[in-house]
């Protein structure tokens, strides 16, 4: 029920916007179909134990709670094969770097 107006408000601000690109953070753009209105999928992917963590953290739930969300949701491996770029945050790689890598190729690609 949500979704339809969510995409409505998104491609109202999107034709108001004046840059070369603008991103969509959705956490089940798979699983809604979200993806197949969008011109490239970025995924940033985590380690499981690091997204369980994360999330104890932000939403203060149980992991038996977390687990139940994540297996209703698609696996990073089956978003990985959908997906054109990712990004890795995991704590090794830097995330600045990434995002600057991929603004660059963002902003030249038009």
């Amino acid at each position: 029920m949500v979704h339809p107006f969510v995409q409505r408000d998104f491609d109202v601000w999107s034709a108001s916007q004046s840059c070369n690109y603008v991103i969509k953070e959705a956490a089940i753009i798979f699983e809604t179909g979200g993806d197949k209105l969008l011109d490239k999928i970025l995924l940033v992917e985590s380690p499981k134990y690091l997204k369980v963590s994360r999330i104890i953290l932000r939403d203060i739930i149980t992991e038996v709670e977390i687990h139940k969300r994540m297996s209703m949701q698609w696996s990073d491996s089956q978003k990985r094969k959908n997906a054109d770029y990712i990004i890795k945050n995991d704590e090794k790689y830097s995330l600045v770097c990434q995002v600057l890598k991929l603004h660059d190729t963002f902003s030249n690609s038009k």
